[in-house]
C-alpha cells in the first residue's frame, strides 16, 4: 500500500511485480487511491493482461511516457484522455500482431513508439496515419513482411526508423518516399539479397544507413546518389562481390563506411575518391589480395582502417596519403600473409593502436612514436623491435615469436606499459637478459614500481632475469613488481633457479592469476603467495610436478593438466580442477572440496583410475555435486552395469530447500537446479541426460502428489563397442564396419535392390580376380564393366566385424583380394518397376565411379539362403572420424614403422586411368603412395583434405552430389589416403529434378509447434537424419548447409558447405558442434530448428586462439574454411577450385 501522501509526490513510477501484474491491482492501484496528480512517467512490468483497456490509466492526469514492456498483451484498446496525452509509448516484447482501427486516433503528441519484439507482420494503410508528431519508430524483431506504400505518408516529421530483424525481401522506393526529414534508417538482419537503384531515393536528410546482414549479393550504381548528407554506411556481413566504382559518388559528409565481413575479392581503385571527410573504414573480412595504391588518395582524414582477416600479402607503401598518416590512430592489419609494414606505416606519428597479429613478419621497426598498443602475436618474430622507440606503449603482445634473446632492460623502463606478453614458441630456445646497472641509474622513487601489471613470458629462459651479481645469494626481479597477472616457465627451471617467495613478491594485493608452466619443478607451492584475490593457478605441462600445496585459501580455479608425475595436491577448496593427464588417485576429496563445480580428468595415469569401488564412488559424487564433469579418454567407464547402478537414479530439478519422494513413499529423492554436464569422450560408455516429468510427494505433505521436472542418465556403449558381461568391449575391429556402414546407407539398398530386379535379365559372368589381375589387368577391367555379379562360394569369409539395420558386415577374402561384404535383409528388396528403372542409373553411375579417392564397388550375388549381398573395397584404417581422435602424429609414425610387404598387398587401392580402371595392390603406386611426403601431422591433414576435395570434385564432374559429406563418410587407406564413400545418388531417384543437380528434399525444420524436429543432442547432430518421404538419410543437421536445412531447391554449393565444416573439424580434431559452441552443450531445444535460426544469424564454426596455437592453422585456411561455409551458395568455391587452390595444394 502506498501512502496517499507519498503518491500526490511521485512523478516517476516503475511497478514490477515478483510475479505477475494483473489488471486488477493496477486498477486497485490507480483507481481506488486515485491519487497520482503529478505522475508522467509509469512502467508497468511483466503485466499478466492478454487483453488491456488504457482506460485503466484515465485517472492519471499527467501521464506523459507509459512503458507496458515484457507483459504478454495481445489486444489493445485506446482511450481518448490518456491516448491524447502521450508522448512516448513503450509496447515492446509483447504478442502484439494487429491494432484496433482507432488504437492511434487519438495519439497526436506521440513522439516516440516502441513496438519491438511483437508479432506485427505488416505496415498497412491507416494503421500509424494519426501519428503525424512521431520522430522515433522502432520495429525491431516482428515478422513484417510487407509495407504498403503510402504507410508512413502522413509522417513526415519521422527522424528515425529501426526495422531491424524482420521478414522483409524486398525495398521499394514507394516505402520511405514521404520520409523526406529521416536521418536514421536501420534494416539490418532482414532477407533482402538486393536493392532497387531508387530504394533510398528523396531521403536528401538521411544521416546514417544500415544494412547489416541483409544477405546482398549486389549494390546498384547510384543508390546513395540522392543522399548527399550521408555520414554513416553499414553494409557489413553480406555477401558483396564486387562494388560499383561510383558507388560513393557525391557522398562527401560521410565519415564511416563498414564493409566488413563480406566476399570482397578486390576494390575499385577510384571507390573512395570523393569521401574528403572519411574518418573510419572497415575492409576486415573479405577476400582482398590486392589494394590499389591510390585507394586512398584523397581520404587525408582517415583515422581508422580495418584490413583484418583478409588475403593480403602485401600492401602498397605509399597507401596513405601524408596527410592521413598524420590522423591515423588505428589500423587493423592481422590475419593476413604479411611480410613487412614498416614503411606502411612509417610517419603515422597519430597511430595509437596497430594489431597486425598473425602475419609472417620477421621484424617490426615502424616509424610511430606515440604507439600505446602493439599486437605482434603469432608472428615468426625473429627480431625484437626497439619498444624504446614507443615510450608511450600501455600493451605489447607478440605471442608465438621466435626471437632467440630478449633485453628487458628498455621494456622494464617504458613508464606506461601495463600488459607485457611476450611468450615463445615452444620450439625456440628464447634467453631473457637484462641490464640492471642502467636500469637502476634511470630509476627513481616513483619509477622503482614496474607499471607492468600484466606478464607473460612462459617458454623463455628468466634466469638471468633473477641473478644479480651484486648479490648472488639473493635473488630476485630487477624491478619490484605489482603483477595482477603473472605466467612464466621454462624447460631448465627447477626448484633452484628461482625461489618461490621471490615469484610471490611479485604479485599484487588484488593478483587474480598465476602460473607456471613447461619447467622442471618437482614442486610448486604457494602456499604464501597470501594475496587476497589470487584464486586461479595455471600449472599445466611441468613434466617432472610431482606435488602442488596452495594452502588454506579457497580457489576458484586450478589447472595442473599434463603433469604426467603429479599425485598429490594440497589445496582445501577448488571450484574448477583440471588434473587431466596425471597421476593423481581418486581421492575422495575430488568434487567434494577438489573440483566442487567442475572436475575434468581426462586420461587419468593412475592405476586406480582403471577399477574398483574409488571411481565408482568417485562417479557417482560428481554427478550429485559438480555442474560440469568430465571423464574422456578413461577406458577405465566401460562397466555399463555399475555405471547404470550410478547414473540411472532420478533427481528433481527443483530447489533444494524442498524434498520429495516417489509417489509409492519407496524413496526420497535429491534435488539439483539443473543438471550436470556429463562429458564422456572416448570412452567404452556415452551417457545423457533424460528430462522426464515424474508423480512425486512432497516429503512434508505426503497426501499431495504432484507432477514435477526430472532427470536420470541413460547409458548405452559407445559406437564401435558392444555389451558383454555387462561391459561394452570392442565390438570387433570397426575399420570395416565403418567402411561398409557408411557405403551401405547410401549405396547398398539401391544397388542390391537393381540387382534382384535384373539379375536373370541377361547378366553376363562375373571374371575372377587371380594371379593374372596384375598382368592382364587391362583385359579383366574390360570385363569387369560389363558384368559384375559374384558367386557367393568365391568368398572366404574371415571375420563378422559388424551388424546393422540393413544387414551384416564380414571381413573377407575374394580370390586373392580383400573385400567388405554385406550381407543385406531380403526384408528390404521390394521395389515396384518405376524404383527399379530409376536403379538402372544408379547402376549406370556407379559403374563411372572409378578414382583413386572414392570407395570402390566390385559386385553383388546372393548367398545359399537367397539373401543378397553386396562386395565393396575393404579400407584398412577406418573412418576419418576415427582417425581425428587419435593422435595423428603418433599414427604417422606408427604408419610409417609398420608397413610391410604383406599389409601393402591387402588394400586394394584405385587409380583413375582415361577409360580404364587399374586395380593396384602396391604401395607405391599412383594415389596410395602413402607417408613418403608428409612429414607432421598437419601436412597429413592438408592432404585428407585435398583427397576429398579431389574425390568430390569426380563426384560433381559426374552431375552427382553427396548430400552427406562428413568425417564417417570418409575412409582412411592403409597409406593414409581419403576415400569418399556414401556418396549417395541413391537418394536423387527420389527427389532430383531434370537440370542442373538442382535438389528439392523435404523440409527438415519441422514447421513451429511441430514435435517431429528431434531434441538436441551432439550424437543426435552427428547422425544422417532421415525423412519418412526418403528411403535413405537426407544429411547430417551439424554439417548441413542452410538451404539444405530450410528445404529449399539446392545444389553442388550444399556440399562446399559440409566440406568447410569438415576443415574445421579436421584442423581442430573436435566435433563440429556449432549448438555447443553458441549455446552450450547442456543445450536443451529442436535441432534443426535451432541449427537454421544460428546459422540464418550468421553463426559458423570459430578457430579459438588454443586451437590456433595448438594446431597452427594458418590464416588463409581459416579464411578459406570460412568461404566454404559462406550463407550465399554462390560465394563458396567449387571443387575444382578447392582442388588446385595454391595453399590447400602446397
Amino acid at each position: 500500500m502506498v501512502s496517499p501522501s507519498l503518491a500526490r509526490m511521485v512523478e516517476r513510477l516503475i511497478v514490477v511485480s515478483t510475479t505477475e501484474m494483473t489488471v486488477g491491482m493496477l486498477e486497485f492501484l490507480f483507481d481506488e487511491l486515485n491519487a497520482w496528480p503529478q505522475l508522467n512517467s509509469l512502467a508497468v512490468v511483466h503485466l499478466r493482461a492478454p487483453k488491456l483497456d488504457l482506460g485503466v490509466f484515465s485517472k492519471l492526469p499527467q501521464l506523459r511516457v507509459l512503458s507496458l514492456a515484457n507483459s504478454s498483451i495481445a489486444d489493445l484498446h485506446t482511450h481518448p484522455n490518456v491516448a491524447e496525452r502521450l508522448v512516448e509509448l513503450d509496447l515492446s516484447s509483447n504478442a502484439i500482431a494487429t491494432f484496433d482501427d482507432l488504437f492511434f486516433h487519438d495519439m497526436t503528441r506521440l513522439d516516440t513508439l516502441n513496438l519491438a519484439h511483437n508479432w506485427l507482420s505488416g505496415i498497412f494503410t491507416g494503421d500509424l496515419t494519426p501519428l503525424r508528431s512521431l520522430r522515433s519508430l522502432t520495429l525491431t524483431n516482428n515478422v513484417i513482411s510487407r509495407i504498403s506504400k503510402d504507410a508512413f505518408a502522413s509522417m513526415t516529421g519521422l527522424r528515425e526508423l529501426v526495422l531491424d530483424r524482420n521478414d522483409l525481401t524486398v525495398f521499394e522506393h514507394a516505402y520511405f518516399s514521404d520520409l523526406v526529414n529521416l536521418e536514421k534508417l536501420s534494416v539490418n538482419r532482414n532477407p533482402l539479397r538486393e536493392l532497387s537503384s531508387n530504394s533510398f531515393t528523396g531521403l536528401a536528410n538521411l544521416r546514417e544507413i544500415e544494412l547489416e546482414q541483409c544477405a546482398l549479393t549486389t549494390v546498384p550504381a547510384g543508390i546513395f546518389s540522392t543522399n548527399t548528407n550521408l555520414h554513416i554506411v553499414n553494409m557489413t556481413d553480406n555477401f558483396l562481390k564486387s562494388l560499383p566504382p561510383k558507388l560513393f559518388e557525391g557522398l562527401n559528409q560521410l565519415t564511416t563506411v563498414d564493409l566488413g565481413d563480406n566476399a570482397l575479392p578486390s576494390l575499385p581503385s577510384g571507390i573512395f575518391h570523393e569521401l574528403t571527410e572519411l574518418v573510419e573504414l572497415f575492409l576486415h573480412d573479405n577476400r582482398l589480395t590486392h589494394i590499389p595504391s591510390d585507394l586512398f588518395a584523397s581520404n587525408h582524414k582517415l583515422e581508422a582502417v580495418t584490413l583484418l582477416r583478409n588475403q593480403l600479402y602485401t600492401l602498397p607503401d605509399d597507401l596513405f596519403t601524408a596527410a592521413a598518416k598524420q590522423s591515423m590512430t588505428a589500423l587493423f592489419v592481422g590475419d593476413n600473409h604479411l611480410t613487412t609494414i614498416d614503411r606502411l606505416v612509417d610517419g603515422m606519428v597519430a597511430l595509437k593502436v596497430l594489431f597486425a597479429n598473425n602475419n609472417q613478419l620477421t621484424a617490426y621497426q615502424g616509424n610511430t612514436p606515440k604507439l600505446e598498443v602493439l599486437d605482434l602475436s603469432f608472428n615468426p618474430l625473429q627480431h625484437m623491435p626497439n619498444l624504446m622507440a614507443y615510450p608511450n606503449l600501455q600493451r605489447v603482445r607478440m605471442q608465438e615469436h621466435r626471437i632467440s634473446q630478449i633485453d628487458f632492460t628498455p621494456l622494464l623502463q617504458l613508464r606506461h606499459l601495463h600488459t607485457l606478453v611476450v611468450t615463445a614458441a615452444n620450439d625456440v630456445d628464447t634467453l631473457a637478459t637484462v641490464d640492471r646497472q642502467a636500469l637502476n641509474r634511470n630509476t627513481t622513487e616513483a619509477t622503482a614500481t614496474s607499471p607492468i601489471r600484466v606478464l607473460s613470458v612462459h617458454n623463455i629462459d628468466m634466469s638471468a632475469m633473477f641473478r644479480d651479481k651484486q648479490a648472488p645469494t639473493q635473488p630476485g626481479f630487477p624491478r619490484r613488481m605489482e603483477l595482477s597477472s603473472f605466467e612464466l616457465g621454462w624447460p631448465g627451471m627447477d626448484e633452484h633457479t628461482v625461489p618461490m617467495h621471490v615469484l610471490c613478491d611479485m604479485l599484487a594485493d588484488d593478483a587474480s592469476e598465476f602460473g607456471i608452466r613447461r619447467t622442471g619443478l618437482t614442486m610448486i607451492d604457494v602456499e604464501h603467495c597470501t594475496t587476497a584475490n589470487l584464486g586461479s593457478f595455471f600449472f599445466q605441462e611441468n613434466s617432472r610436478l610431482q606435488v602442488v600445496r596452495a594452502g588454506n585459501k579457497p580457489l576458484l580455479q586450478l589447472n595442473v593438466s599434463d603433469c604426467p608425475q603429479l599425485t598429490t595436491i594440497d589445496a582445501a577448496i577448488v571450484d574448477i580442477l583440471d588434473v587431466s593427464r596425471t597421476l593423481l588417485p581418486p581421492l575422495g576429496t575430488l568434487c567434494e572440496t577438489l573440483g566442487a563445480q567442475m572436475l575434468f580428468a581426462r586420461e587419468m595415469k593412475h592405476p586406480d583410475f582403471a577399477a574398483g569401488p574409488g571411481v565408482q564412488r568417485l562417479l557417482q559424487q560428481c554427478l550429485k555435486n559438480n555442474d560440469v564433469v568430465e571423464f574422456s579418454g578413461n577406458r577405465w567407464i566401460n562397466d555399463r552395469a555399475t555405471i547404470d547402478a550410478i547414473t540411472q537414479d532420478i533427481v528433481v530439478l527443483s530447489d533444494a530447500s524442498r524434498t520429495y519422494g516417489l509417489s509409492d513413499y519407496s524413496e526420497v529423492l535429491t534435488s539439483r537446479t539443473t543438471p550436470p554436464l556429463l562429458q564422456l569422450a572416448k570412452v567404452p560408455v556415452q551417457c545423457r541426460v533424460q528430462l522426464e516429468n515424474t508423480r512425486l510427494r512432497h516429503v512434508d505433505n505426503s497426501d499431495v502428489v504432484l507432477s514435477r521436472p526430472t532427470y536420470r542418465f541413460r547409458c548405452t556403449c559407445a559406437q564401435g563397442f558392444k555389451m558383454e558381461d555387462g561391459r561394452c568391449v570392442v565390438n570387433a575391429p570397426n575399420v570395416a564396419a565403418i567402411a561398409v556402414g557408411s557405403v551401405i546407407g547410401g549405396l547398398a539398398f539401391g544397388l542390391l535392390v537393381t540387382w534382384l530386379s535384373r539379375r536373370y535379365r541377361g547378366l553376363s559372368k562375373r571374371i575372377g580376380m587371380h594371379q593374372q589381375l596384375l598382368a592382364e589387368r587391362e583385359e579383366e577391367v574390360i570385363a569387369l564393366k560389363q558384368a559384375w555379379e559374384i558367386e557367393f562360394d568365391e568368398l572366404r569369409m574371415i571375420k563378422r566385424v559388424a551388424a546393422g539395420a540393413f544387414g551384416v558386415v564380414f571381413k573377407a577374402e575374394w580370390d586373392t583380394v580383400t573385400v567388405a561384404v554385406k550381407v543385406m535383409q531380403e526384408s528390404l528388396m521390394l521395389l515396384d518397376d518405376t524404383m527399379v528403372v530409376e536403379f538402372e542409373k544408379e547402376v549406370e553411375f556407379l559403374q563411372k565411379t572409378r578414382h583413386p579417392h572414392v570407395v570402390r564397388f566390385f559386385g553383388a550375388g546372393t548367398d545359399p539362403n537367397g539373401s543378397p549381398f553386396l562386395v565393396l573395397e575393404f579400407v584398412a584404417m577406418g573412418s576419418l572420424k576415427d582417425l581425428l581422435g587419435k593422435d595423428m602424429a603418433q599414427v604417422l609414425r606408427e604408419v610409417r614403422e609398420r608397413r610391410t610387404e604383406h599389409e601393402a598387398h591387402e588394400e586394394v587401392l584405385t587409380e583413375d586411368v582415361g577409360e580404364t580402371i587399374t586395380l593396384v595392390s602396391t604401395p607405391g603406386t599412383g594415389s596410395g603412395a602413402g607417408t613418403s611426403r608428409v612429414a607432421t601431422a598437419w601436412d597429413l591433414k592438408l592432404r585428407l583434405l585435398r583427397d576429398v576435395a579431389s574425390g568430390m570434385a569426380f563426384i560433381h564432374s559426374l552431375d552427382q552430389m553427396h548430400r552427406d559429406l562428413k568425417s564417417g563418410n570418409v575412409l582412411v587407406s592403409a597409406n593414409l589416403r581419403a576415400k569418399i564413400t556414401d556418396f549417395g545418388s541413391i537418394r536423387q531417384c527420389f527427389t532430383r529434378g531434370r537440370g542442373g543437380g538442382k535438389m528439392k528434399q523435404t523440409r527438415l525444420v519441422s514447421p513451429k509447434g511441430s514435435n517431429s524436429d528431434p531434441q538436441y543432442s551432439q550424437r543426435t547432430g552427428l547422425q544422417t537424419m532421415t525423412s519418412m518421404t526418403l528411403t535413405a538419410g537426407v544429411g547430417t543437421p551439424l554439417y548441413m548447409a542452410p538451404e539444405a536445412l530450410l528445404g529449399d531447391k539446392y545444389s553442388f554449393e550444399a556440399d562446399v558447405f559440409s566440406f568447410g565444416v569438415l576443415m574445421w573439424e579436421v584442423a581442430t580434431q573436435r566435433p563440429p558442434d556449432l549448438i555447443a559452441q553458441e549455446k552450450g552443450s547442456g543445450y536443451r531445444g529442436p535441432i534443426l530448428a535451432t541449427l537454421q535460426e544460428l546459422l540464418g544469424d550468421g553463426k559458423r564454426l570459430t578457430f579459438t586462439d588454443d586451437d590456433v596455437a595448438a594446431a597452427g592453422i594458418p590464416m588463409w585456411f581459416r579464411t578459406l574454411a570460412r568461404t566454404c561455409m559462406s550463407q550465399e551458395p554462390a560465394s563458396r568455391p567449387t571443387f575444382e577450385e578447392l582442388k588446385t587452390n595454391k595453399d590447400l595444394a602446397r
